[in-house]
């Protein structure tokens, strides 16, 4: 990878294993997700750019009231000098410190700045910053990062103990905390690690990157939410006989494409023991299907706290499992089949929708009291709309309207690009799964602005 050109950019999401003890929200098995940005460049604006990655991310999963940490530990020059005048200070105190600090004394004195042992914080309070013995040149680098962080509109705060322990970390440090979770409140950290891919028998490469902690970041959005999410299974699906197992499959799907919440029994199995497999998964419904119900096109549906049922059709079911929302969506489309496609879609998923077939009959969106879309589907390679004029009309309207543009083989990306401009939007190519359509148009939704 180090012989391909310009910086490489990489994620990973995925299972870690710790070896310290486990704490809240850290656990011995964990999740973690995180960026990196490797290559010839240690320039302050890929530092900001990654920062401003993590921060859109964690905003965008609709948790507030972050906050950002910043510091320089700088390079392996100035920051042995500085370790050294904090060894020395740190000896003249030793006997006031803790066992864990006296020990980190010897290994690793930048470590001591890390303790949250009471009686010790106004030992390290008075101790001398890093920030005032960075080089010439890693004091400039930070500088600039945090230039980069005002550009960016990034609401920063320094921490001059924000440190890491291992030597191959340089310049840019950074952590993100989030509220609700007591002391153990950060969920993410940062770093430039200019010397690591050296360390490890590689070229020398610039580095720098993010981890984020999934457990974290679940712990802080229940705790904002006020109480944890319910996470109870929708839908138990039976089928009994195989002819009925098509049709169950299908409707497993459908309602999967509305929001609804299934599992699908994979083999057949005595309606009675599959309804204990339904109360033991805490599902809040079992549907049944057996030849008696294919033969009607109806369903049975049990409410398992109760053990009521009642017979339905698949509209009636649907009406019963996919909950009522509130939004409304405009579509714009003169092609019938693909109108057509994303009405079912969006029905499905519970939204109110509108079509309008021609731009001439298109609602006048701007004018105010007049009717106001939460959602758009403009299909911009179709030329009966002009796309750019109808967007610059629903530009009118305010941030707080998502867009989604359904794109065909002739679109070019600058052009999307250029239509893109100053919109909240997702892009979707034809041809398209209902599934797709709905899956970012709740995406739009949670990052509605206003």
């Amino acid at each position: 990878m180090h012989t391909q050109p310009g910086l490489q950019k990489l994620y990973y999401i995925g299972p870690m294993f710790r070896r310290e003890r486990p704490q809240k929200g850290r656990f011995r098995q964990f999740y973690q997700i995180g960026a990196e940005v490797l290559g010839p460049s240690d320039a302050p604006s890929i530092d900001a750019e990654i920062i401003e990655l993590v921060l859109v991310f964690i905003e965008k999963c609709g948790l507030q009231g972050c906050a950002l940490y910043v510091n320089s530990i700088g390079c392996s020059q100035c920051r042995a000098k500085y370790v050294e005048l904090l060894r020395r200070e740190l000896t003249a105190v030793k006997d006031r410190l803790g066992p864990d600090s006296q020990r980190r004394l010897e290994t690793n004195p930048l470590r001591v700045l890390d303790s949250k042992v009471e009686d010790e914080q106004p030992i390290i309070e008075e101790l001398p910053s890093i920030l005032d013995h960075l080089c010439s040149a890693c004091r400039e680098h930070f500088q600039k990062v945090q230039q980069e962080l005002k550009d960016r509109g990034l609401t920063y705060q320094i921490n001059r103990r924000l440190v890491r322990g291992l030597d191959y970390y340089t310049r840019t440090t950074f952590e993100i905390t989030a509220p609700g979770l007591g002391a153990q409140n950060a969920i993410c950290g940062g770093g430039r690690y200019d010397g690591l891919a050296e360390l490890l028998g590689g070229p020398p490469t610039k580095g720098t990157g993010w981890a984020l902690g999934t457990d974290r970041l679940l712990l802080a959005l229940e705790q904002a939410a006020g109480a944890k999410p319910d996470l109870r299974l929708d839908v138990f699906v039976i089928w009994l006989g195989e002819k009925a197992y098509a049709r169950a499959r299908q409707l497993a799907r459908r309602l999967r494409d509305a929001g609804v919440s299934v599992e699908l029994v994979y083999e057949e199995t005595k309606l009675k023991k599959a309804l204990g497999w339904a109360d033991r998964a805490g599902a809040r419904y079992a549907l049944i299907l057996g030849e008696d119900e294919l033969a009607q096109n109806q369903f049975t549906l049990r409410e398992m706290q109760t053990g009521s049922q009642q017979v339905l059709t698949e509209s009636q079911l649907l009406e019963v499992l996919v909950p009522r929302r509130r939004e409304t969506v405009l579509i714009l489309e003169e092609e019938e089949a693909v109108r057509k496609l994303a009405r079912e879609a969006f029905q499905q998923g519970g939204y109110t929708v509108i079509e309008v077939k021609r731009k001439a009959d298109l609602p006048d969106v701007t004018q105010q009291g007049k009717f106001k879309p939460d959602l758009v589907l403009l299909d911009v390679s179709m030329p009966a709309f002009a796309a750019q004029d109808v967007i610059d009309q629903l530009k009118q309207i305010g941030p707080d309207v998502g867009i989604i543009m359904l794109t065909g083989p002739g679109m070019t990306q600058a052009a999307i690009e250029r239509l893109k401009q100053g919109l909240r939007t997702e892009v979707v190519e034809k041809p398209f799964t209902p599934g797709a359509l709905t899956h970012v148009a709740s995406r739009l939704l949670q990052t509605r602005r206003g």
